[in-house]
C-alpha cells in the first residue's frame, strides 16, 4: 500500500515536471514576453514618476526625449499606488512635454541666461510648463532660464547634467536646487555606484528586456509576494493642514537629520560635490548658485495635527539646522546661497498650502510661483 502510494506520487510529481518543462519549451519557442504587460503599465504612468533610462556619462541617467504624456498626474499616480484620498478630484488633464534632451523646456529653446538643475522639484512633471518655478522665474526677470532638472537625479547628477547641458552663448548663471528630503541619501547612492564604475567598470542599466522563461517569471512572481511588493488599497494622508478655511489632509514625509547627525563621510561627500558643481560652473564661466529646498514637513512646522498612525519620527520632529551646514559648505566654495524656506513659510502663516496635499511631496502651482519670487528677488541684481 505504501510503495504504491509512493508510486503514484512519483509518477505525478514527474507528470507536473514534464508539464512545467514543455510549458517552458513552449513558451520560449514562441516568443512570449512575461514583462510585456510591465511595459505596457510602465507607458501608461506619468512620465514624472518613472526612472530616467537613457545613460549618461559613467553612471547618470537621463530622461529621452522629446516625450510627451496626457492626462491627470496626481491622480493617476495616486490611484496606481491604491491610494483612496479624493484629493485630486478635480484636477485638470494635462500634457506634459519634454525636449530632445528629456528635459521640461520648448523644442526652440538654443540660447538661455540661467539654467537651473535639479531633482524633480525642477522637473514638476505634473504642472504644465508655464506653471513651473523656472518659467515663472524666466517672466520675472525678463530673462530665458533652462529647466534641468529629472525625478530620481541627486547632486552629482546635477554637475553631470550641468557640464552636458548647462551652458549656451547667453548663460551666466548655474542654479542647484538642493532638496534636502532625500538629496544627501541620493548622493551616497551616486558615489557608490561611481566607487563600483571605477573599480569594475560595471555600470547600472535600466532596460526592459523580453523575458520568454516561465520559470524565471515564476520565481520573479514568488519573490514579489515574498516582500509584499503588491499594492495595498489604503489613504495616504498622516496630517491635517490648519489651511485658513479649515484643515486639509495632507501627507508629510522626511525628517531632515540636524547638523550633528550628518556623518563625516556625508559631510565629505557633500563637500566634495559643491566643490565640483563651482568647479564645473566656473570652467563654462558661469557663477554658481545653490537654491535650499525645504520639504513640506519643515514649512508647515506649527500648523500640523497628526493622525494616529503618523510615525513618531514626524510627530516628534523640529525644524533642524541643516540648512546652515548646507549653507556653510557651498559658501565655503563661493557658492551663491539662497533659501526657500522663508517665502514658502510665510504662506504657510497665511494658512495657505504650498504642496500638492496627499501622497505627493512636491510644491503646488503656488509653492512654485513662491520659490520664483524668491530666486527672482536674489538673482536680479546680478542680471542688470
Amino acid at each position: 500500500m505504501r510503495s504504491s502510494l509512493l508510486s503514484k506520487l512519483l509518477l505525478a510529481s514527474a507528470s507536473l515536471l514534464l508539464c512545467v518543462l514543455v510549458a517552458e519549451g513552449t513558451f520560449r519557442l514562441i516568443g512570449f514576453d512575461f514583462e510585456a504587460a510591465r511595459q505596457r503599465a510602465h507607458a501608461s504612468y506619468p512620465i514624472f514618476y518613472r526612472q530616467p533610462r537613457k545613460p549618461l556619462g559613467d553612471v547618470y541617467f537621463q530622461r529621452r526625449g522629446p516625450a510627451s504624456w496626457t492626462g491627470r498626474v496626481l491622480a493617476t499616480g495616486l490611484r496606481t499606488d491604491g491610494g483612496l484620498d479624493d484629493a485630486y478630484t478635480e484636477e485638470a488633464e494635462v500634457t506634459i512635454t519634454y525636449d530632445g534632451q528629456g528635459f521640461r523646456n520648448p523644442d526652440d529653446l538654443e540660447d538661455w541666461e540661467l539654467v537651473v538643475v535639479g531633482d524633480s522639484f525642477v522637473e514638476m512633471g505634473y504642472l504644465p510648463h508655464e506653471d513651473l518655478f523656472t518659467t515663472r522665474l524666466g517672466g520675472h526677470l525678463g530673462a530665458r532660464v533652462k529647466n534641468v532638472g529629472a525625478s530620481f537625479s541627486g547632486p552629482l547628477t546635477y554637475v553631470a547634467y550641468l557640464a552636458h547641458f548647462g551652458a549656451a552663448p547667453s548663460t551666466r548663471h548655474a542654479v542647484m536646487v538642493f532638496f534636502e528630503g532625500n538629496d544627501l541619501p541620493d548622493a551616497a547612492r551616486e558615489a557608490q555606484a561611481l566607487r563600483t564604475f571605477q573599480a569594475t567598470g560595471r555600470r547600472e542599466y535600466r532596460h526592459f528586456e523580453k523575458q520568454t522563461s516561465l520559470l524565471r517569471a515564476a520565481y520573479r512572481l514568488l519573490r514579489r509576494l515574498a516582500r509584499g511588493e503588491w499594492q495595498h488599497e489604503r489613504l495616504f494622508r498622516n496630517a491635517y493642514f490648519a489651511a485658513s478655511d479649515g484643515e486639509q489632509p495632507v501627507s508629510v514625509h522626511y525628517a531632515p537629520p540636524r547638523s550633528d547627525q550628518v556623518t563625516d563621510e556625508t559631510r565629505t561627500l557633500l563637500d566634495e560635490t559643491f566643490a565640483a558643481w563651482a568647479r564645473t560652473a566656473r570652467t563654462q564661466d558661469l557663477r554658481p548658485w545653490l537654491v535650499y529646498m525645504p520639504c513640506k514637513r519643515r514649512v508647515l512646522d506649527g500648523r500640523l495635527r497628526f493622525t494616529e498612525d503618523a510615525p513618531q519620527e514626524l510627530v516628534g520632529w523640529h525644524p533642524t539646522d541643516l540648512p546652515h551646514l548646507v549653507q556653510a559648505l557651498a559658501e565655503r566654495h563661493g557658492i551663491g546661497f539662497i533659501d526657500a524656506t522663508p517665502g514658502l513659510s510665510e504662506e504657510t502663516r497665511r494658512g495657505r498650502l504650498t504642496y500638492n496635499p496627499v501622497w505627493d511631496t512636491h510644491l503646488n502651482r503656488l509653492g512654485a510661483e513662491v520659490v520664483a519670487r524668491t530666486l527672482a528677488d536674489s538673482l536680479r541684481k546680478h542680471l542688470e
